[in-house]
């Protein structure tokens, strides 16, 4: 579904103006893997030329990433050796190498995971929380927690056995002491590394990687179709509300947070907070899919722009007094040019339980607060009349 939003000439309200690191049996499969004839560590290993390089594949042939000569990074070769023996795998540029590595084959290697200087400062009290956390789950279970996915940069040009790291500089650290501590339990992560011409270029792509979409728990919902029905409201309201809606900007993960905009303005985040603190989520979610109709969002989404049409024009009458904590003339001001007073709504200021008793009631069973029953029925279409007695001819 491209976008779930509601139809207009149904839908819109009159509103008045949103690894584990590997299994156990990957672990056996790739240890196995390694023992056997021809295969390969994921370090220098004794087919490395000077400074780790290697002129030849594990098949005897000439290997275009591997045969970087003896200026060339050592790195890459060691990735291509893992690549013979399916260890990891290349994308088609031969550029970008993904896969699984023990950690115990890099710690006993020349191999360093070096941040990027532009990277966050290790938090000491943050490996040392990790580590602990790791340990006690090794415990219980019997293998690590899950790591993610650690994102590695190789230049071609260098010829040390640095891989430089750009995300999960943490990570690394927290696998360093649990390796030092424990050197015979087995840990294994996932990693992504890419091959990039120059530092110069490591570091444009570092700054490529740290801008990204902000991530907010509250654009999380428990499930697809309570995302379906957000998205419907969160487009029914930037249509009508156009000017209400501040853009969402993109943040990085080592600089300030994307915060939100003053009040009354909203973003999606925002937007998203309050349908879920109000509730008005929750049955869409409940009543399941089939119980709703072909279009459970758009259908969900009508019942909830009419509770927040009236939340709307109840707070149009309040006094500054009722719209929210430290709630002020301008921003009444503001809210009126746009028409709109959603925004007032903020955790620790307005909450939709601070006004909701103070709402007339919905004007239909609102499949918010009603049963799945309930639900199904308010969003079943009308019976078709009863069709006209047969002719008699053709009884």
């Amino acid at each position: 579904m491209s976008q779930a939003r509601p139809d207009q000439r149904n839908v819109r309200p009159r509103l008045s103006g949103s690894p584990s690191h590997a299994s156990q049996q990957q672990q056996q499969q790739q240890q196995t893997q390694q023992q056997q004839p021809g295969g390969q560590r994921l370090g220098p290993g004794p087919g490395a030329g000077p400074g780790g390089t290697t002129n030849t594949n594990t098949n005897g042939g000439s290997s275009g990433a591997a045969s970087q000569g003896p200026r060339g990074s050592p790195l890459i070769a060691l990735m291509e050796r893992a690549k013979a023996v399916g260890q990891v795998v290349c994308d088609t540029s031969g550029k970008v190498y993904t896969g699984f590595a023990p950690y115990k084959d890099l710690a006993v290697s020349q191999c360093q995971f070096v941040p990027m200087n532009s990277n966050r400062a290790i938090n000491r009290d943050v490996v040392r929380q990790r580590v602990e956390e790791n340990e006690d789950h090794f415990q219980k279970t019997r293998q690590y927690m899950e790591f993610g996915q650690i994102n590695l940069i190789i230049v071609a040009s260098d010829t040390t056995h640095e891989f430089l790291v750009m995300d999960g500089q943490h990570r690394c650290e927290t696998m360093k002491e649990l390796f030092s501590r424990h050197p015979d339990w087995p840990l294994w992560f996932q990693f992504r590394a890419k091959v990039v011409t120059s530092e110069a270029v490591a570091f444009e792509e570092l700054r490529h990687f740290q801008r990204a979409y902000p991530s907010d728990p509250r654009s999380f919902f428990r499930s697809r179709l309570e995302t379906r029905t957000a998205t419907a409201v969160l487009g029914n309201l930037k249509e009508h509300y156009p000017k209400a809606f501040k853009e969402m900007v993109l943040s990085n993960r080592v600089g300030r947070s994307t915060g939100d905009p003053n009040r009354p303005y909203l973003n999606d985040n925002i937007v998203f907070w309050f349908l879920q603190d109000a509730g008005l989520l929750r049955a869409a979610a409940d009543g399941g899919e089939e119980e709703v109709g072909s279009n459970p969002g758009n259908v969900n989404a009508v019942s909830i722009l009419e509770r927040l049409q009236a939340a709307d024009q109840y707070l149009a009458v309040q006094p500054i007094q009722g719209l929210g904590k430290k709630a002020s003339q301008s921003m009444k001001n503001e809210a009126e040019k746009l028409n709109c007073y959603l925004g007032f709504f903020r955790d620790g200021y307005l909450r939709w339980k601070d006004i909701e008793s103070r709402l007339p009631p919905p004007r239909r069973p609102n499949p918010v607060s009603a049963p799945p029953a309930a639900a199904a029925a308010a969003a079943a279409p009308a019976p078709a009349p009863a069709p006209a007695p047969a002719p008699a001819a053709l009884a």
